[in-house]
């Protein structure tokens, strides 16, 4: 008799076209009370929107390595197929955390065999390598005998091992091993009990280093082994590659190298004595005790390091004061563009007793520096930067002697003129330099009106 419901389980359903999701979209926006759908697939990415929008769902996950072993051997015991432990590792290992594919592995085997079911009957079934022929390539790998690569590479080429299960197999030991060395759980390593105590033999006798190279240059071995004709090539190429890390620039290559320096001298118990070193007299000078200061005399940081600038800035040569400008015009940048403008025509030439000397070299420029809202800017940043108020001296011509270079102070007809009209200062300043650097003449004004 049947049911009242009806079950149809697509599965893969990714592959459908977009016109069969069309037509099974009309479906599940009105289903029929009687019919459910049930549809399945590995790539939930590549299913319409519109089809999951109408669906419930149910993610599952693979199943850890223990626990697919004990589900099969729950169904092998129901089933009453006799199975030895390391071939149930063996499924559990290829199905890799499937226990669809797992049961379909098993329920090969249950027919390809009539008797109990053996770790051998698993390996000719899957094409699966041997553990020791692994376990023998790693061991070469860590005596560094390149030589017998060939030896080892021949006689799986004569036993007939399909090179590329092996090297896939190889980078899945590697895998295991980088766990192991980077403190991860046995329940993560997906191999059996015996091959998890061989693993961590190997992890010992292995760098980090060497495990990280061995799984870059194999993962690379295995894509190359896609579009050649001889894989056994690049399978010995990789490993005599493996092996000698000095013919080897990249980062891990050296710092396997590095390691094995640094066991080498562990194991060589060497000592290393230092040299003697040369013993010089020492005169201890006495000094006097910290005077204690009392709260009238505290002073601020700022002004100790502004009187230790203030002594430096006394007398100053012309080196040091170019080695100083710079800094100078970038302060004087930040409070004054107009002034900044101005003094990129000029040049400093010393500070003496307390006076800091520009060659402004026109007299127009010199008239505009001896302005108080330029000569206010420089003298900030002097301030700021060598820690003292300077006196101001803007000369024409590097005119150096006090006798023949009037002080800031004084002021011209012409300066005073250009201080009676702030507004025109960023105009006054365009015109001069225009006027100073074509040789320009005002010939007429005209108003915006006219």
């Amino acid at each position: 008799s049947e049911g009242p419901k009806k079950v149809y389980i697509i599965d893969e359903v990714h592959m459908l076209t977009n016109e069969a999701f069309n037509a099974l979209l009309k479906l599940l926006e009105e289903p029929p009370a009687h019919i459910i759908f049930i549809l399945a697939t590995t790539e939930p990415s590549k299913v319409l929107p519109t089809i999951i929008s109408r669906c419930q769902r149910f993610d599952f996950r693979p199943i850890l390595f223990s626990d697919l072993v004990k589900q099969l051997k729950k169904v092998a015991k129901a089933e009453k197929i006799k199975v030895e432990d390391e071939a149930f590792e063996l499924i559990a290992k290829e199905a890799r955390g499937g226990l669809r594919d797992g049961l379909g592995i098993l329920d090969q085997l249950a027919s390809y065999t009539s008797k109990e079911i053996k770790a051998t009957d698993v390996i000719g079934l899957l094409g699966l390598v041997a553990g020791e022929k692994i376990n023998r390539l790693i061991d070469i790998i860590i005596s560094g005998a390149a030589g017998e690569i060939f030896t080892f590479t021949n006689d799986l080429i004569v036993e007939g091992v399909n090179l590329r299960q092996f090297t896939k197999e190889l980078v899945d030991y590697g895998r295991n091993i980088f766990i192991i060395q980077n403190g991860g759980a046995d329940k993560l390593i997906n191999a059996t009990t015996e091959e998890i105590e061989t693993l961590k033999v190997h992890a010992k006798n292995l760098s980090k280093a060497q495990t990280r190279r061995l799984l870059n240059i194999f993962s690379q071995a295995l894509t190359e082994m896609k579009n050649i004709s001889d894989p056994q090539f690049i399978l010995e190429m990789s490993c005599v590659k493996l092996m000698t890390p000095a013919a080897d620039d990249d980062t891990d290559a050296l710092r396997e190298r590095l390691e094995k320096l640094e066991r080498q001298l562990d194991n060589s118990h060497i000592s290393v004595i230092p040299a003697p070193r040369e013993t010089k007299k020492v005169t201890v000078k006495k000094i006097a005790p910290a005077k204690v200061v009392t709260d009238d005399e505290k002073i601020t940081p700022k002004k100790v390091i502004n009187k230790s600038r203030a002594t430096s800035a006394g007398n100053m040569s012309l080196r040091e004061v170019e080695r100083f400008w710079p800094t100078i015009m970038a302060k004087i940048k930040g409070l004054s563009l107009p002034t900044h403008a101005i003094l990129m025509e000029c040049r400093p030439i010393s500070v003496d007793n307390g006076k800091f000397i520009i060659d402004a070299g026109t007299d127009w420029r010199q008239e505009l520096l001896k302005k108080p809202t330029k000569t206010a800017a420089l003298k900030t940043a002097l301030k700021n930067i060598l820690g003292k108020d300077l006196n101001l001296v803007i000369t024409v011509g590097a005119e150096t002697n006090k006798n023949k270079v009037k002080p800031a102070a004084t002021e011209s007809p012409a300066s005073a003129l250009i201080e009676a009209d702030d507004a025109v200062d960023d105009e006054n300043l365009t015109l001069g330099l225009i006027k100073n650097s074509f040789g320009a003449e005002i010939v007429s004004e005209k108003n915006d009106t006219e």
